[in-house]
């Protein structure tokens, strides 16, 4: 278990313009859990769940600018809608380790 701040998970969720459904089925826990997470000032979150919050939280701020945190999210929602959770996951996952070599430079497109 680690420990999470519910308000971070909640404006996480909000950021990626995600209902508290389509947060529990990526993370593979139910929608009452997400809640009850987002309700108390620290949520004891298990560890699977705690790393994807995290790398949703990182890959998100690494993304430069409005276009690029836009596409991020549509790729979550279409890959929710499309094939649930593990498939949404398997798109986060890929986004993270499909990056350029040479990130730190700008898309010069």
């Amino acid at each position: 278990m680690a420990a999470v701040s519910g308000s971070d998970v909640r404006s996480l969720r909000e950021e990626l313009q995600l209902t508290t459904t389509d947060l529990a089925t990526l993370l593979g826990v139910s929608n009452s859990t997400v809640r009850r997470w987002e309700s108390v000032p620290t949520a004891q979150v298990d560890a699977g769940s705690a790393r994807v919050l995290a790398v949703l939280k990182d890959e998100l701020a690494q993304k430069r600018g409005e276009n690029e945190r836009r596409a991020f999210k549509a790729a979550i929602m279409k890959a929710l809608l499309v094939g649930g959770g593990l498939f949404a996951l398997f798109v986060v996952l890929k986004a993270v380790f499909d990056k350029p070599k040479n990130s730190e430079e700008p898309d010069e497109r």
